[in-house]
């Protein structure tokens, strides 16, 4: 039943100030303690909206759709299932919350619109635009063109998010809807930071989690050789496998991993000692053009292609992207 003091539709102050330090350089040290939530007293569906259905899961969160109070829209709200309060458990769903709300104003991005805790039970949420369609299950009624002009719209907004410092960290399929009108909105920043923030800095120096690339298949090759690796620079990569992906209507591999051999003959990458792993002290090589991927880009329309190459240069000195 809901109460009669549900909470008030207002821009989140704290989203707003979120937005004003998209002009400003990117800090590896932010202030937790200014990223306020909303309170929840008793529920979500008591004060903040209506449930509708569950729409995904996974293991650390679940994603359902709500009917809010104060507007009547269908929001997404994605509630986390965090083992304790721990304060490193709170500052990753408030960087979650914060990165989001920094690309809100990006048009290929979901709009982040609230961040909810109840603190009786240590439940965090964060609140999105609710993208009713997956391109995943629309791919096959697009046509050639209707697909280039959605991956080109996608870099649109990942070269603006880029420029404010921020990676997303899982660009993939599942993680790409379309409004009604078939404009992409890329969604889930569960794996997004600020990419300029080196893994191995001083704690003084970076309270930022570095954000783990989320999905094995889109991974770039340069993560099997280096812990400290350019994130917008994967971001591209993944961008260039799910462009072939839209295309071809499968992965270009099984897996990004030194187990799958087209993986290694599409980077052309040699491994010393044995056929499935790395020895200790084996040389992986990185060809900087190999026949396979040439056969891989050939598989996407002509007039991406040459932007798709680059996405997909093995070399991520070489990445870039297309303007």
């Amino acid at each position: 039943m809901r109460l009669r003091n549900s909470i008030a539709l207002v821009w989140p102050t704290y989203a707003v100030a979120s937005i004003h330090l998209a002009t400003k350089a990117s800090s590896c040290v932010l202030d937790y303690t200014s990223i306020l939530p909303r309170p929840i007293e008793v529920s979500i569906s008591a004060e903040y909206g209506e449930f509708i259905r569950t729409i995904g899961s996974g293991s650390s969160a679940t994603v359902s759709t709500y009917r809010r109070y104060a507007d009547n829209q269908t929001v997404a709200i994605k509630e986390y299932r965090l083992p304790s309060c721990t304060t490193d458990e709170t500052q990753e769903t408030k960087l979650e919350y914060h990165l989001g709300a920094m690309v809100s104003n990006i048009s290929s991005m979901t709009p982040t619109l609230d961040l909810l805790h109840f603190s009786s039970a240590c439940q965090w949420y964060v609140v999105t635009e609710h993208v009713p369609y997956s391109l995943m299950d629309l791919r096959l009624t697009l046509g050639p063109q209707e697909l280039v002009d959605i991956i080109l719209s996608l870099e649109v907004g990942i070269h603006a998010m880029h420029s404010l410092g921020i990676s997303h960290g899982d660009i993939k399929l599942e993680n790409v809807h379309l409004t009604s009108d078939q404009k992409p909105k890329l969604i889930d920043f569960g794996s997004a930071t600020f990419h300029r923030c080196r893994v191995d800095a001083l704690e003084a120096e970076t309270n930022v989690a570095p954000g783990d690339y989320g999905t094995p298949a889109y991974l770039p090759p340069e993560v099997f050789t280096s812990l400290e690796y350019d994130r917008a620079k994967a971001d591209l990569w993944a961008l260039g496998v799910l462009a072939y992906v839209l295309f071809a209507g499968r992965m270009p591999w099984k897996l990004a991993s030194l187990r799958d051999s087209r993986w290694r003959e599409v980077l052309g990458i040699e491994v010393a000692d044995s056929h499935w792993c790395v020895a200790p002290k084996s040389i992986v090589s990185h060809a900087i053009c190999t026949s396979e991927m040439a056969q891989v880009v050939g598989e996407v329309p002509e007039t991406i292609r040459d932007t798709i190459a680059r996405w997909l240069e093995i070399d991520p000195a070489y990445r870039s992207h297309s303007s």
